[in-house]
């Protein structure tokens, strides 16, 4: 099964994507387009602001704390955070006593547009921050101005854009989230398949392997035909090669397995012992071990006997290889686990 390169998402990543486009355009052009709603209210309200030509310029300047949102750099989302507090201020400031229209107040929808589109962008933070400064300045200018409850709360309301958009922000996350967990599991499912096909591959390649090695001496035996001194030495060299597949998986390999071989064609005992079953934590030292298992192999002769084992996982030592002369004499060596260096 061919593995699939799906990379990880990321929900910052999918949103900023998603408005990448529209970062060719001029920051000036969209500063103008965002500009139009807040112009268009103070054009529509002209008589109720002391200096409407100090509130059409505010909205310039609305415009292009909206257009902010679309760049990338952080300095950009300070600004806009930072903008719409004393943007909103300075509009207040210039409406005209009483108020007619509630949406006068035009900076309060726009700049809830402008940080529910940030929250949207994951920057919930920093939007929530201005949001709380917006409304705290709005708050003070209802109770300076002794306006009525219920265009005040109208007022409020208008800021509802960012608890819309935050609600779809925690939405969009946890349906992100789903998405890694199950695209970890398909990945962990893959791996799976892999593997079994792997062992199953390896599985066949040794039994192709076995009947190669085997074949013509279980059929000898099977028909009762004597065997040779040599082919009953064959069969002992055989049964050892399969034991060391078994009990010292880790260890094999094809230059290992031909000194075991040759050894044990010198008259001397080889036991390989796998304990720890991987070389996962030692994998430096997998190199300088089997090297060393070589060189102990080619030394050992007649009545010689020795032993390569690797430890089970947890010891100070995570092999040892163990020699024994036929005149009585011996010689051990171990390897230290790398962890406890």
């Amino acid at each position: 099964m061919a593995p699939m390169n799906r990379p990880p998402l990321s929900l910052p990543d999918l949103l900023d994507a998603s408005i990448a486009p529209f970062r060719r355009v001029p920051l000036l052009i969209w500063a103008l387009l965002g500009s139009s709603m807040a112009l268009t209210l103070t054009l529509g309200f002209w008589s109720a602001y002391r200096n409407p030509f100090v509130v059409a310029l505010l909205a310039l300047v609305a415009g292009l704390v909206m257009a902010l949102p679309l760049r990338r750099e952080w300095t950009h989302w300070r600004w806009a955070c930072l903008g719409w507090i004393p943007l909103t201020a300075l509009v207040l400031a210039q409406v005209e006593l009483p108020l007619g229209e509630a949406i006068e107040l035009w900076p309060l929808p726009t700049a809830a547009i402008s940080l529910g589109m940030m929250v949207v962008l994951g920057h919930w933070r920093p939007a929530w921050l201005a949001a709380g400064g917006v409304l705290l300045v709005t708050i003070g200018w209802v109770k300076l101005s002794g306006l009525a409850v219920e265009p005040a709360a109208e007022m409020i309301g208008w800021m509802s854009p960012i608890v819309a958009a935050t609600v779809m922000l925690w939405v969009l996350r946890r349906a992100l989230r789903r998405l890694e967990m199950n695209t970890a599991e398909e990945a962990e499912l893959r791996l799976e398949t892999e593997e079994l096909q792997s062992r199953n591959a390896a599985r066949e390649a040794y039994n192709r392997e076995l009947r190669d090695a085997v074949g013509d001496l279980l059929d000898r035996i099977a028909t009762g035909r004597p065997m040779s001194p040599q082919e009953r030495r064959t069969c002992t060299l055989v049964e050892g090669k399969l034991r060391d597949r078994i009990r010292g998986r880790s260890l094999t390999n094809d230059a290992i397995e031909q000194a075991i071989w040759a050894a044990r064609e010198r008259g001397a005992q080889v036991t390989l012992l796998d304990d720890r079953r991987s070389w996962i934590g030692i994998d430096e030292l997998r190199g300088s071990i089997q090297k060393a298992a070589i060189d102990l192999l080619a030394g050992l002769g007649e009545g010689d006997s020795g032993t390569i084992r690797l430890l089970p996982a947890g010891r100070r030592r995570v092999a040892s290889l163990v020699v024994g002369r036929a005149d009585g004499t011996g010689d051990a060596r171990t390897f230290p686990d790398p962890a406890d260096r």
